[in-house]
Formats: C-alpha cells, structure tokens, sequence
C-alpha cells in the first residue's frame, strides 16, 4: 500500500508499536524499517513491549532520536 502511494503516510506525528517485540519476533522489521522511513522525522513515536530482549532494544534504538524507558511495577505476589 505504501509503495503504490495508496497510503500516504508522510504528515503521520504519531506513531505507536504495541507489542513491538512480537511484531520483530513475526520478522516484520524489514516492513517497520520501510514505513518508519516514509515518516516524519520528527514525529512522536511510542513502543510498547511486555519484554525487550536485545534485537528490540537495538531497533527502538533506531527508531527513536530520544528515547526513555519506563517500567512497570512488578506483580505483587497473591495474598494469602
């Protein structure tokens, strides 16, 4: 769809990856890197992952021109 210019994406400001280590894991980097590059440079993006191994953590590295990482809290064990 992007390359036959039926998706113009180029005014795109936000851009969200959710689960994105799934999306890396499926091998869609190729087609995260093609998209990401028709998009503004400066544009907003967020990524969300339940884990970042280091293929991801290099990738959001790529991505993103200022990046911080933000963890969740652990899960409290059940109570007795």
């Amino acid at each position: 769809m992007l390359e036959a210019q039926v998706a113009v994406v180029r005014s795109t400001t936000l851009l969200v990856l959710d689960e994105a280590d799934v999306l890396l894991s499926l091998g869609f980097a190729p087609q995260l890197s093609s998209i990401l590059g028709q998009l503004r440079p400066d544009r907003q993006t967020l990524l969300f992952s339940a884990t970042l191994p280091p293929a991801l953590e290099e990738a959001a590295a790529g991505w993103a021109t200022f990046a911080s990482q933000t963890q969740g809290a652990s899960p409290r064990p059940p109570s007795p």
